[in-house]
Order: structure tokens, then sequence, then C-alpha cells
């Protein structure tokens, strides 16, 4: 996950990452797991697929786009600007509260011809929860070394605890909202 050249991709719903999320992970900022696949099309559309091909095929040239006076392949309107898509990243890795949803993210993302098959997509096994149970662990044995978790935040669950800190231990900080079962912090009700 700290490989700036993976992409990482938090699968949960907004209201979830609000409270919480690994370091430089993407945040879809969708309402409903259904919308998912969506963001998905849009995501695979913002790279140039071509230079990953071009680099695993060990070419050394860089393709030479049209500035526009030749043939005018790349002629825009005068109010259109060429969108220059980004560098791909080497690979992809989901993640989510326990597994399911990132799961069924990269099963997706395999399947949708989206991405370049060559392109590794992985997931969380256990989610959040395995790393947070493991972090915890780790941490007692290395306890000189200080923290080396990189989920900053508490994880959002939806049952009475609400949210999990490292060990799995409940929140202290976030109470279910009545209206709308979301994470909402306590300290609001002492106002």
């Amino acid at each position: 996950m700290k490989d700036p050249n993976v992409l990482v991709i938090d699968t949960r719903n907004s209201y979830e990452i609000d409270i919480g999320s690994f370091e430089s992970a993407v945040d879809p900022r969708t309402r409903h797991f259904s919308e998912f696949p969506e963001y998905l099309e849009r995501l695979a559309g913002e790279y140039d697929w071509s230079q990953r091909d071009q680099e695993q095929q060990g070419e050394d040239k860089k393709q030479v786009q049209n500035d526009g006076n030749g043939d005018g392949s790349n002629e825009t309107s005068s109010n259109e600007q060429p969108t220059k898509k980004k560098a791909p990243p080497t690979a992809i890795a989901m993640f989510c509260t326990g597994g399911i949803r990132c799961e069924k993210a990269t099963s997706y993302a395999l399947q949708s011809n989206l991405f370049p098959q060559n392109l590794p997509i992985y997931h969380l096994e256990g989610g959040i929860l395995s790393y947070l149970d493991d972090v915890a662990k780790r941490e007692k044995q290395e306890e000189e070394e200080g923290s080396s978790s990189t989920f900053h935040g508490e994880c959002f669950v939806f049952d009475k605890r609400v949210a999990l800190t490292e060990g799995l231990e409940p929140s202290n900080k976030y109470i279910s909202c009545h209206g709308c079962r979301g994470p909402m912090d306590r300290r609001l009700l002492e106002e």
C-alpha cells in the first residue's frame, strides 16, 4: 500500500471513508456500493493505458503527438482543451471494511475489460478489520518501533460498535446517528 505506483482505492461509501482510511487511498465519493462500477468506468478512462503497454514491451520511443499543425488529427475548437491522460498505475489495490465489497470490486474490475488484462488487481484479504487486528498484534511485539500503520482514523462498522480502532477496540469517539445510521461524533451531543 506504500508503493506510489500502485493505485489504492477505498471501495467503501463516503460516510465510512470520512472517519478513516489508508493514507494515499483514493475516495471514489460513492454513496452506495452500486455506484462503484460507474466510478471504475470513469477511472479507467483517466489513464493512457498505451503508455503501460509500451513500457512493458520495453519500447524506448515515446509516442509523439501531433501539435495540430500537421494532418489535423488532433485539432480542437478554440473552447476545447485536449485532455491529457495520466500515466497508468503498475497495479490496483482495493480495500473495504471486512473484505466482501473489495472482493466484489476486484472481481468486477477483472471481468469488466476496463483495464489491461496484464494489470495486477488485488484486494486486502479480510479488509481493514483484519489489517487493524494484525497491526495491533505486530505492534505489541515491536513496541519500541512505533506505529507502522498507514490507516488513519477509525473504521466504520455496521453494528452497535459504530467504529473500531487498532486491535478492533470499539470507538469512544463515534456513535450511530439515529436518522441516517451513519457515524456521528459524540461531541456534537455535548453542545
